[in-house]
């Protein structure tokens, strides 16, 4: 299953603030998306 950015970024907006707070990027957040979800990879 592929994670379309833009509606993680349209739906979870605080999510990616406090992403890049704490020094990680969008994919970086992509990425812990695509973990949680699917699962180990």
């Amino acid at each position: 299953m592929a994670i379309d950015r833009e509606f993680l970024e349209k739906s979870f907006p605080s999510t990616f603030e406090y992403f890049e707070h704490i020094g990680l990027s969008k994919e970086d957040f992509l990425a812990y998306v695509t973990l949680v979800t699917e699962g180990p990879m």
